[in-house]
């Protein structure tokens, strides 16, 4: 029987991640999208869901995707306008023709953090976004109390999903989800959180509270704190600095 028995066996497995990964829509990500785009690119487009919901969405809508998996973009080709099988970074966007012109809307939904360079990423695609144009992000976050209580207890246990599935590459806190855009050009407009239902934090932080744990407590927590350790992911909406006019 064709079976895995160790989660690092996916990692050479040729296309694990296209039989792994759910086909999901990503609604929490596609709500945060306003304005109407024409123009729209995904990087890790997978089968396409999210770019038929956006289509569906955004009637006249023009959506390319991006995935290195063939057998995924097949998939998702019946689902979207233009996927293209390459990896960016190895990509000449500039003489590409699906590039010719800029995308005023550029979806990352839990990308980044499977890339080697995602800061080299985010360079060059914003080379490629519309002014007035905006970037929907993605990311899982590692300051979450789930995770740091297990790893408190030496557990750093890779899994097939989630927050270490086995194929991340690079980890972020919202700090370094913060620095990470603002040294790539990119100004944060909104963020939310996703949260985590094995965290419960609720309730009003109207001072610095104590957080107990069976191995370990956290002291003077307050409620921003409070919300990056229980969330799961954090949703971004980029845009780029808007240039200065010469008086």
């Amino acid at each position: 029987m064709d079976r895995m028995h160790f989660v690092w066996e996916l990692l050479s497995r040729q296309g694990g991640d296209a039989t792994n990964y759910p086909d999901s829509a990503r609604p929490e990500l596609v709500n945060l999208m306003e304005a109407a785009p024409t123009r729209a690119l995904e990087l890790g487009c997978h089968k396409g869901a999210m770019g038929a919901a956006v289509k569906q969405r955004f009637p006249g809508l023009h959506y390319t995707g991006i995935e290195i998996n063939p057998d995924t973009a097949n998939i998702a080709r019946s689902r979207i306008d233009e996927v293209l099988v390459e990896e960016l970074l190895k990509l000449d966007t500039d003489a590409h023709a699906a590039f010719a012109q800029p995308f005023d809307a550029i979806m990352l939904a839990d990308v980044l953090e499977h890339l080697y360079d995602p800061w080299a990423t985010l360079v060059k695609l914003g080379r490629h976004l519309a002014p007035g144009g905006k970037v929907y992000a993605s990311i899982p976050n590692v300051r979450n109390l789930a995770l740091i209580s297990e790893l408190i207890k030496g557990n750093w246990t890779y899994q097939s999903a989630g927050l270490l599935d086995v194929t991340h590459i690079r980890f972020f806190t919202l700090r370094e989800c913060r620095r990470m855009f603002a040294e790539t050009g990119y100004v944060i407009e909104k963020i939310v959180s996703v949260r985590d239902p094995r965290v419960q934090l609720d309730g009003a932080f109207s001072a610095p509270v104590t957080i107990m744990d069976k191995a370990f407590s956290l002291h003077d927590v307050d409620a921003q704190t409070a919300t990056e350790l229980a969330t799961l992911q954090f949703l971004f909406v980029l845009g780029r600095p808007t240039p200065e006019v010469p008086a």
